[in-house]
């Protein structure tokens, strides 16, 4: 049955996978991935020779992802354990079907960590992969599962440090272990470095384990270290800049809110019990105490986050820590009903059948949500950049200049085309990059996604009304007024009946 259901699973990712360069954060993935494939920190700016003086902002030429560094370079701005997974997949698999592969394996990866960590707190094998299906159905561990994103990835290392270092009471080799994906954990999402007291609680008091984790996790606190400073100017600089400026103390009401209507769907509803823990875990494995810890550092973290309690799934800042609140929380349910067991002895059959009817309450559970939010449609919707990108290719001149906010990140990472971030200039200095271009003779077009619209409207004041040429789908391609009309396949943006 678990095989079955694994296989099912493995067969639902590459049915619905859409792993893309898509927004800031996927496209920016994959830009940096393959400047580190290519031994590169910094890359050159594409822009319009007329148009690098100082009167335009620096950001003038630099797509979502990146951020302007000295002499007409950038550089991306997140943190690199992702990217080099994906450079590393790219070696294996070729760099089309890297973030795809990546992301699968990731959250595969997943389920099996989390019913690992299961069975470690003292849990059945049977209790375990109900945690670990219960955990895959989720609408938010479905809807970051299916695009390039780093949550999935950092939940899997998280939970792969966490055992690592329960396991190290047997063997040190597996505190070095502990430390190796410690490491990749926080290079990957650098907020896991609290990932260290959990680790710690778990590795006990032999002072040796302590050593062989440090000792495990040394290298990639150095390779974190050179590759900030060398990007950065400074070894403890992130991309990101002052995280600090988007933490504050009137951002926890709202989260704390969001925490209640969205965790028990997100996090599904066995996660609640995790709150009983301190009550079940009186006799618990130490290993209990580092799941309270890991969840509550994460949780108590992010309910200062600004940006916590934006959506449903801006909740995915909290995905490393699902696997731990799925086992404390199947694991303060099982104590429950041996206590029960032993006042009240029932039969063998009968738990096994209630274990399965409650398995199959949950699964249904997070397939109807993640049904009734749309999670499973995330591939199609994150394609539509590749889709555009493809369209653009074919249809327009090399030289052809890009006004874009949304998509610039794939349309950098996709296409060899000049981008321009109409979003950080007035509209004024716009209608100066439009006549920069006629003077040199480059063709100006607009990419917009939906979301970009009145921006662009504001934007673009100063030149006149925009004409649509093209719809890829919902990415809009647009020309100013005056422009030469431009020979295009009426339908060869049209995507396939099953991808819209």
């Amino acid at each position: 049955m678990v095989v079955g259901g694994f296989i099912l699973y493995t067969l639902f990712l590459a049915l619905h996978m859409g792993a893309y360069a898509g927004g800031a954060d996927s496209s920016g993935y994959l830009n940096q991935a393959r400047l580190l494939s290519a031994g590169q920190v910094h890359t050159p700016q594409r822009t319009i020779e007329s148009a690098t003086s100082g009167d335009f902002s620096s950001f003038l030429f630099v797509p979502h992802g990146f951020r302007p560094t000295e002499a007409g370079t950038m550089t991306p701005i997140y943190p690199i354990g992702l990217p080099l997974m994906l450079a590393a997949a790219a070696k294996v698999v070729g760099w089309e079907a890297a973030p795809h592969f990546t992301m699968a394996v990731c959250a595969l990866l997943g389920l099996v960590l989390t019913a690992l960590l299961a069975s470690e707190i003292g849990l059945p094998w049977d209790w375990a992969w109900c945690g670990a299906f219960t955990l895959g159905v989720s609408p938010l561990y479905t809807f970051m599962s299916l695009q390039l994103m780093s949550d999935v990835p950092a939940t899997a290392a998280a939970t792969a440090a966490l055992i690592c270092a329960w396991r190290s009471r047997h063997h040190p080799g597996w505190a070095v272990a502990a430390g190796v994906m410690t490491a990749a954990a926080v290079l990957i999402r650098p907020s896991n470095v609290l990932l260290g007291l959990p680790v710690l609680i778990c590795l006990g008091r032999n002072w040796r384990c302590w050593v062989w984790c440090a000792l495990g996790g040394l290298p990639g606190a150095v390779a974190q270290l050179l590759y900030n400073s060398h990007a950065y100017g400074k070894g403890l600089e992130s991309g990101y800049g002052d995280i600090f400026a988007i933490f504050s103390w009137r951002y926890v009401p709202a989260t704390l809110t969001h925490y209640g209507n969205w965790l028990w769907i997100t996090a599904t509803p066995v996660s609640l019990a995790f709150l009983a823990l301190p009550w079940a875990g009186r006799r618990a494995p130490r290993l209990a105490w580092a799941l309270g810890v890991w969840v509550l550092s994460v949780s108590g973290l992010y309910v200062g986050y600004k940006h916590t309690a934006d959506a449903w799934w801006a909740l995915r800042f909290l995905l490393p820590v699902f696997p731990a609140a799925v086992a404390g929380g199947l694991y303060v349910v099982h104590r429950w009903w041996e206590r029960r067991q032993q006042i009240s002895p029932g039969s063998d059959l009968l738990g096994r059948r209630l274990a399965a009817g409650a398995t199959l309450f949950l699964v249904l559970h997070g397939v109807v949500w993640r049904n009734h939010l749309g999670a499973v449609h995330i591939g199609v919707y994150e394609g539509r950049y590749a889709a555009a990108s493809r369209w653009l290719r074919d249809q327009l001149p090399p030289d052809a200049v890009l006004a874009a906010m949304q998509c610039s990140g794939a349309l950098h990472y996709d296409t060899d085309f000049t981008v321009v971030r109409y979003d950080t200039i007035t509209s004024g200095q716009f209608a100066q990059i439009v006549q920069l271009c006629r003077a040199a003779h480059r063709p100006i077009y607009a990419v917009l996604w939906p979301s970009d619209f009145l921006d662009f409207q504001a934007a673009s004041s100063g030149s006149g009304n925009w004409i649509e040429v093209a719809k890829i789908e919902t990415v809009s391609v647009r020309i100013p007024p005056d422009t030469p009309s431009l020979s295009i396949d009426a339908n060869s943006h049209r995507l396939p009946a099953t991808a819209k």
